[in-house]
């Protein structure tokens, strides 16, 4: 999703190379045995960026935590 602050042209070649990234980055998880995370689901773009249209706010930090704590907490070793 692109900030709503940034310019057009760049968050056009941002998304172009993130997506590149995420594709390596599924690529090295699946090579090495780790999972590899689904992309965020953007319900609500305003919601998640802050006042500056840059960062992300609460909700958009609690949307990211929440998308990846199954992941995180499945990978746990377990203490016995």
């Amino acid at each position: 999703t692109r900030a709503p602050a940034m310019p057009p042209l760049l968050g056009k070649i941002l998304e172009i190379r993130a997506a590149e990234m995420n594709r390596m980055g599924e690529r090295l998880c699946l090579e090495r045995g780790a999972v590899p995370a689904p992309r965020l689901p953007i319900t609500d773009a305003e919601a998640g960026f802050a006042s500056d249209g840059f960062h992300a706010s609460e909700a958009g930090y609690r949307a990211w935590a929440e998308h990846l704590v199954g992941l995180v907490l499945a990978n746990e070793p377990r203490v016995a």
